[in-house]
């Protein structure tokens, strides 16, 4: 299943290693064969068996042997290049199928680990404590899920030890069904920090050693120096590894200036699929295991690129898959989603689709442009790109010449309606209806959009017909059709060099991802969950939105299955074998089966399928599990949870109208102080590191402001040094950012870390022992009820809308009171600063049980200088950096 491919990700690719005889002499003129190709390090070694027949001087023997070499280098560098697009084109189509996943084991490891078996499957742990309550409640649910084809929620809470029980059992379970059932193993996460502490917990506590790729986007496994910097590193991507065309003064292909000398090299040596380095990569070898760190330092040594490794591994027969939510899925495979509370939001947006009226255009233009260069020479590409662009006026001339091609080649190429081509019809009417010309669909009154702009909305319903009579996609049937013009166009692109140079792949893309979207609303069950949306801001922009507002759209190919899209001859792509949802928040358990089109099984008698082992059509990862782990049994003395409702004398509200409509009232710079006093007193009172976690951005900008006006952010850095999560931080200054941070709160003085829920900070980084001994909850983090998707999703969620609502906010609460407690010697406090942050049902109950709610600061003040006093004083509670 694919979620979305983004432009970072579109360049997935593989080749097979070919090793052939060299070139023999056809006859008494030296009549060469033309180069086959081969890897450099391999091709060397045969040259030699050759040469060895015929001895010469060394240096006539040297020069004779870079005569013949350099043509064949020189042509087997662009047959590689051209190889490496063709497959990745194949892959993405459906057309090549991907190997057999390599399963391996370290026995000598294993011998310094302790056995368990649980339902018939023996699990090799870590030596030196048995395994917690939770991790076997863990293991016992994914087993039982993975022995029935079906789906688990693994709910355990946090620092009980979920990833490596959860790793454990998936491994040993494909280890021992390797033979019966060869399946792959997909770990999905939101982070690179999260996808890290997986890779480093498979590598301590794992003896089972699969082929492995961890893919990542350029961001992280870049080492172009120019492609680092850019703006956008898809495209310098492309421009720098495309099939190249430069040719040196004697008319040959100068493979210095191809633009990537990372990826020319490992094609050169075949890295890292020839017989050398596979190797290097399998049971016994140093990459054997790997991390970004590793993986881009092996990078920079060898000048090769960690990016198109990582994809090559994939298409090697990768059997354990480290990836973010945003890139593929493997079909058929057993998939563990870790941080799975967010796959709701995900599959919403992964069937969700807006496209401004800006980038329409510029599609719309970039084809037309590209048109004449290839009218002569690449008909069928012509006819394709043409169909796409058809203005009205051109309609019947566009047939005319069109017709004349027919009997060349078969017609492949989009249906025109009246309005012109899908791309043109598509920006006519969006320009039409934001004006009121909505035709064919019905008027409605345009309303007040977020941005102060206006926005008309209508129905699922609407929205299909926009597909059907707008954009001429007839039915599901016609849009497989048109994918699988649009990988034939690729395809054609590829082979002719054009990629990349006229027509960018992210046009390719966007033309996919609109097939693709829109092929979801020609449903008529999946269009009851849609909304149409046509916006016109208030500085004259326009955009059509296909909002989607149930996950089970996208997750239904997942968990069911689904006829395929036009890949190939396939007609069927199969469901995930398992899907595994692990987080300490997912409960309500049955809000999320719903949101996901799930069906939840409390028991093994309610199934409604029968276990599909030898069956498999039978697939039932629709059917759900539920897990609902228990928490260490030193929680209750390692935890002080707190709530404070007034602080100064003051009503700690944080809601909209009281701290952040009207920033300059009395009012909000009364609250913003009084919080601001509430965090000095809990600043002064706690050791080493401390977070606080706001509800919204714009609540912690007012936050800054107001104390440095008033003096209190100088109060706050006099005990503890200040870091801010800023809005628009990349990846890389994020975890700089953290890094620094963790440095500081390591310190005597400690450190403040200022950031907001549902951020970075707050969904599943590590703040483990000095990093987190308190964390500050300041406000309840409801979704904005202005924007349109959550105005959309509560109505349409009828009478669970305002549950999904409160249960979208206390997720978010649990998320960041879980920074906390990371292992068994780990201690801390969580304050919540809210008069409504009182214990709810929806709060997790490891907390929540035992929340002491305060008068005020002064209080709150004295019970942490208390909490903390005791706690350092008993050994079993510090940890080992504490005690030295």
């Amino acid at each position: 299943m694919i979620f979305e491919l983004t432009g970072e990700e579109e360049e997935a690719d593989s080749r097979k290693r070919e090793v052939v005889e060299p070139a023999k002499k056809q006859n008494k003129k030296n009549k060469k064969k033309k180069p086959a190709l081969v890897y450099e390090e391999e091709e060397e070694d045969i040259a030699s068996v050759v040469d060895r027949k015929k001895k010469k001087k060394k240096q006539d023997e040297s020069s004779s042997y870079l005569d013949k070499k350099k043509p064949r280098v020189e042509e087997g560098f662009v047959a590689k290049r051209r190889e490496r697009r063709e497959r990745d084109a194949k892959v993405r189509s459906g057309e090549l199928a991907l190997p057999a996943p390599v399963i391996e084991f370290d026995s000598e490891k294993a011998k310094t680990m302790q056995k368990i078996k649980r339902c018939g499957v023996e699990i090799n742990l870590p030596s030196g404590r048995a395994p917690y309550r939770s991790q076997l409640q863990v293991i016992d649910g994914a087993l039982k899920a993975m022995a029935g084809a079906r789906s688990a929620f693994l709910e355990s809470p946090t620092g009980t030890g979920k990833t490596l029980a959860a790793l454990a059992s998936v491994l040993a379970w494909q280890r021992h069904n390797g033979k019966k059932i060869p399946t792959r193993v997909v770990w999905v996460a939101r982070t690179h920090d999260q996808l890290q502490h997986a890779v480093h917990e498979y590598r301590r506590c794992c003896a089972e050693r699969p082929l492995m790729s961890l893919r990542l986007s350029r961001e992280r496994f870049c080492l172009h120096p120019d492609i680092m910097t850019a703006p956008d590193k898809a495209t310098a991507c492309e421009e720098a590894t495309k099939i190249p065309k430069n040719t040196n003064r004697a008319g040959r292909f100068d493979q210095r200036n191809s633009g990537c000398g990372h990826l020319d090299k490992a094609e050169r040596i075949g890295y890292p699929q020839s017989r050398k380095w596979r190797a290097h990569f399998r049971l016994g070898g140093d990459m054997n295991t790997w991390d970004i760190e590793e993986a881009v330092a092996e990078g920079n040594g060898m000048t090769v690129c960690p990016f198109h490794m990582a994809q090559d591994q994939i298409q090697d027969g990768a059997a354990l898959v480290f990836i973010t939510y945003q890139q593929l899925v493997l079909e058929d495979a057993v998939v563990v989603v870790d941080e799975a509370h967010n796959l709701p939001a995900v599959a919403r947006d992964a069937a969700s689709y807006e496209l401004a009226e800006s980038r329409l255009a510029e599609l719309v233009a970039t084809l037309r442009e590209f048109l004449p260069q290839i009218e002569a020479a690449h008909e069928e590409a012509y006819e394709m790109l043409a169909s796409l662009v058809a203005s009205p006026s051109a309609k019947q001339q566009q047939e005319d010449k069109l017709d004349g091609r027919r009997r060349k080649k078969k017609k492949l190429r989009f249906a025109a309606s009246e309005r012109g081509g899908p791309l043109v019809a598509l920006l006519s009417w969006l320009r039409g209806a934001t004006e009121g010309r909505c035709g064919p669909l019905s008027e409605v009154e345009p309303r007040k959009a977020d941005d102060g702009g206006l926005e008309r909305v209508w129905d699922g319903a609407s929205a299909a017909l926009l597909a059907r009579e707008v954009v001429g996609l007839v039915d599901a049937d016609r849009v497989d059709e048109h994918c699988k013009i649009i990988w034939k166009l690729r395809k054609t692109l590829i082979e002719e060099g054009l990629e990349s140079g006229a027509v960018r792949s992210d046009t390719i893309n966007d033309l996919e991802a609109i097939l693709v979207k829109l092929r979801y609303v020609l449903d008529s069950e999946a269009a009851t969950h849609y909304r149409l949306i046509a916006t016109r801001s208030s500085r004259g922009d326009r955009a059509v939105r296909f909002v989607c507002l149930s996950g089970s759209v996208a997750m239904r190919a997942l968990t069911r299955g689904q006829r395929a899209a036009g890949l190939g001859k396939a007609e069927y792509l199969k469901p995930a074998r398992s899907l595994l949802l692990l987080s300490g928040t997912l409960r309500p358990f049955d809000l999320l089966a719903h949101e996901l089109g799930m069906d939840l099984v409390v028991d093994e008698s309610s199934s409604t399928t029968t276990k599909p082992d030898d069956d498999d059509d039978a697939p039932a990862a629709f059917e759900a599990l539920a897990v609902e782990a228990c928490h260490l049994p030193s929680i209750k003395s390692t935890l002080l949870p707190l709530q404070l409702h007034t602080a100064a004398g003051v009503e700690l509200d944080a809601s909209h109208n009281n701290a952040t409509r009207d920033p300059e009232s009395r009012t909000a710079k009364t609250y913003l102080d009084a919080v601001g006093t509430a965090l000095l007193g809990v600043a002064k009172a706690s050791p080493h590191g401390m977070l606080v976690f706001f509800k919204s951005y714009k609540l912690l900008d007012l936050s800054v402001e107001r104390w440095t006006e008033t003096g209190r952010k100088d109060d706050l850095r006099k005990e503890k040094r200040i870091f801010v999560e800023e809005r628009k931080l990349t990846g890389e200054e994020f975890d700089a950012r953290v890094a620094e941070y963790r440095s500081a709160a390591r310190s005597k003085r400690g450190a403040l870390l200022l950031a907001v829920m549902r951020g970075r900070a707050a969904e599943g980084a590590d703040f483990k022992d000095e990093a987190a001994r308190v964390v500050v909850v300041v406000g309840i983090p409801y979704p904005p009820r202005f924007d349109a998707a959550t105005r959309l999703k509560i109505a349409h969620e009828k009478e669970n809308g305002e549950k999904w609502y409160a249960a979208e906010a206390y997720r978010n609460i649990n998320q960041a009171a879980g920074r906390l407690i990371r292992h068994k010697k780990d201690f801390g406090a969580l304050v919540l600063l809210d008069k409504n942050l009182r214990r709810h049902s929806f709060m997790s109950a490891w907390y929540a049980a035992n929340l002491a709610e305060l008068d005020g600061s002064t209080q709150l003040h004295n019970r942490l200088l208390a909490f903390f006093r005791d706690v350092n004083a008993a050994p079993q509670c510090r940890p080992a950096a504490m005690m030295k």
